[in-house]
């Protein structure tokens, strides 16, 4: 069986400076709480937010966030969709 493991949450708000150019994020459902507390506003984000049979939970207030912050949807595959700003 797969082990648990205990981790430490902590927000990007924490570690996020103002000056983030690029941000990828991976988080396994989790990406709309890493942008939504964005204090940058990078130029390109990469957000995971598809898989097999799998679509974001947030991806309404994604999409809305993206818009709302000059983002324009400039690409996808099969996981991931590519957003740069305006």
């Amino acid at each position: 069986s797969d082990p648990w493991y205990e981790v430490l949450g902590r927000s990007i708000a924490e570690f996020d400076n103002g000056q983030v150019d690029v941000l990828l994020s991976d988080t396994e459902g989790c990406e709309w709480f890493c942008i939504k507390n964005l204090i940058s506003r990078p130029k390109v984000i990469v957000l995971e937010l598809f898989g097999q049979s799998y679509r974001n939970p947030h991806l309404p207030e994604i999409l809305a966030w993206m818009e709302q912050n000059g983002y324009t949807a400039a690409g996808h595959d099969q996981t991931d969709a590519l957003f740069i700003r305006d």
